[in-house]
């Protein structure tokens, strides 16, 4: 399958996001869940760009979180995390479990 058209820009987006968490001088307990994060993210980008993830709701909320995160709009964000947690949860679980602690992450050290 090919990746979804959008997979690079969500990628590189969430990729600059991560580096900026990661350089922002995390506690031990943030960076033992920035850690978890990370792992999650990289799940991400491998179903993005393997084209396993074709739903169109899923993606359409990872752009407008990606937009959100990338003008410092951590609630936004945190709220396009949410719907995805709550409508799309049975299906992407295995990459959400870690992943929806991102917009928490980023509230506390940038918002």
């Amino acid at each position: 399958m090919a990746a979804v058209p959008q997979a690079d820009a969500i990628c590189r987006s969430l990729e600059t996001l991560l580096a900026r968490v990661s350089a922002s001088g995390l506690k031990s307990a943030e960076a033992r869940q920035f850690k978890s994060v990370t792992a999650s993210a990289q799940k991400l980008f491998a179903l993005l760009r393997g084209g396993q993830l074709q739903d169109p709701l899923v993606v359409s909320r990872l752009v407008e979180l990606t937009q959100c995160t990338d003008r410092d709009d951590f609630v936004g964000a945190a709220t396009h995390m949410g719907e995805m947690v709550r409508n799309s949860w049975k299906d992407h679980r295995d990459w959400l479990k870690s992943f929806k602690f991102l917009t928490t992450l980023c509230r506390m050290k940038f918002g």
